[in-house]
């Protein structure tokens, strides 16, 4: 599932900064690779209503152990972009090289979240 890399540091150069971005990056990749097995396990789910229980029970502990894993890089993510826009720089330039950079993350992560959403809204339809 990919190790959640978080930090709490008041101030960064521009270098640890784009180091930053890197691993926030990171971060909202494996998030996004972690959809990919919520949609297979949901699937294996809403395909297998014959299985037993118990292959039903691991299949559900495996989706939410993916679920909360996700919410916890989702709200590490928020923390650091957050963080990272009230951030100020000497130079112009890096000001706007950090305005491009958080707003690609800001962006890679609402559509992230927004097929999270579509995967819930329609397992929840075809579980009903």
């Amino acid at each position: 599932m990919g190790e959640i890399q978080e930090e709490n540091i008041p101030f960064v150069g521009i270098d640890e900064f784009e180091e930053e971005i890197a691993e926030t990056h990171e971060n909202i990749v494996s998030y996004n690779e972690n959809l990919e097995k919520i949609d297979a396990i949901q699937k294996k789910l809403l395909n297998g209503i014959g299985w037993y229980q118990e292959a039903r029970k691991n299949l559900s502990n495996d989706l939410e152990n993916v679920t909360n894993h996700n919410k916890a890089i989702e709200k590490v993510v928020k923390k650091k972009i957050k963080a990272r826009y009230s951030q100020n720089f000497s130079a112009e330039m890096e000001g706007k090289t950090k305005q491009e950079k958080l707003s690609i993350l800001t962006a890679f992560l609402i559509d992230c979240v927004a097929k999270n959403k579509n995967l819930k809204n329609h397992f929840k339809d075809k579980s009903k």
